[in-house]
């Protein structure tokens, strides 16, 4: 399992926070001077993913409307991009004749979820889902694309109402074919990949109580058990005269006491709100195993307070804590990073149910 680099672990620590300013194509035009903190959020559960803010003491000569910046931290002298976001809302504050800057930071993604058509809009049926993926991302001007090539096709045609964002046209596309929301990885490349269930996805970091930990020992752990559902049932849209898809995924490990066989055959099932754009029967049954495990992980949630390491949402940990008796994998569902060389980030686990 692979522990965080030694860099990243030792006591003495030659810590700092840079910040680059861009263009519009994520070309470098210089360095950001005069920063003087902020933080940056991320959560696996928003469609934007990543959002922050940055106190900038008084510049004059940037044009934060058509510029971009990119936040690196160094540690011991690794250095690592924390995501490249674009400036909005910059407030001035004045205090005894000094100016300051609180500048907004959104991730790249926040430019498709602006870019919003005024007319009913759709994508038909049978089109190669990816390749129209990237042809809508290319439309709207976007280049920086690392989504690989798939041969699957919609099943069924997606309508959407105006103003509908480009962010949620292409996500609709994307989940279709069982493939993750669109995200911005740390150079500004769009990206998404085949889903992979939290269970199925490789161990990113150890985060253990070693000499070498790098978790705080303060900690609590929630877990809330109500209404675990054991079946999910997942229903797709209707295509002409065709009977939809219907997808089913069933805990029956009689290891879970959350499973039908753990709760002496009782059976409790959960479906989904809305019906599902799936494309063939596998990716329904595997949109149906993955609400269930979704469904399923105890929301056993932790906040936890740790050396910064670069870590990103949904990436699998192995935490293992003694005196909890914690010691299992668990998939990152939100992060706080403050902006500075000295304070912990703030992490929030959510538990790995294997079904």
């Amino acid at each position: 399992m692979p522990s965080p680099p030694s860099e990243l672990t030792t006591s003495a620590k030659d810590s700092k926070v840079s910040y680059e300013l861009l263009d519009a194509k994520d070309e470098l035009i210089g360095v950001i001077d005069g920063v003087t903190g902020g933080s940056l959020e991320w959560s696996a559960n928003t469609s934007v993913h990543v959002s922050g803010a940055m106190d900038v003491d008084d510049v004059t000569d940037i044009d934060w409307l058509n510029t971009r910046v990119r936040v690196k931290r160094t540690i011991n002298g690794m250095t690592w991009s924390r995501g490249i976001f674009i400036p909005s809302a910059p407030q001035d504050a004045w205090r005894y004749g000094h100016r300051s800057w609180r500048v907004e930071l959104l991730g790249k993604l926040g430019l498709l979820q602006q870019d919003k058509r005024g007319t009913w809009s759709g994508i038909p049926a049978g089109v190669n889902a990816i390749a129209t993926v990237k042809q809508e991302l290319q439309a709207a001007g976007h280049t920086k694309i690392s989504i690989p090539d798939s041969s699957l096709v919609l099943k069924s045609s997606l309508t959407f109402e105006p103003n509908t964002s480009l962010l949620t046209r292409v996500n609709a596309v994307l989940n279709a074919v069982g493939f993750w929301a669109l995200d911005a990885d740390e150079e500004g490349y769009f990206t998404s990949s085949p889903y992979r269930a939290p269970s199925e996805r490789p161990v990113k970091w150890d985060l253990l109580d070693d000499d070498h930990g790098i978790v705080q020992d303060l900690f609590t752990v929630d877990r809330d058990v109500y209404a675990i559902p054991n079946r999910v049932v997942v229903v797709g849209v209707t295509e002409g005269e065709n009977p939809p898809l219907i997808g089913t995924a069933e805990n029956t490990n009689p290891a879970s006491r959350f499973s039908i066989p753990g709760r002496g055959g009782l059976i409790i099932p959960w479906s989904p709100e809305t019906l599902s754009d799936a494309a063939t029967q596998s990716l329904i049954d595997a949109e149906a195993k993955r609400w269930l495990e979704e469904k399923s992980s105890v929301t056993a949630t932790a906040p936890i307070r740790h050396a910064v390491i670069p870590l990103k949402p949904n990436e699998r940990v192995w935490w293992r804590n003694a005196s909890a008796e914690i010691d299992t994998t668990w998939a990152v569902q939100a992060i706080t990073e403050p902006l500075n060389s000295h304070d912990d980030m703030t992490t929030t686990l959510r538990e790995v149910v294997e079904l």
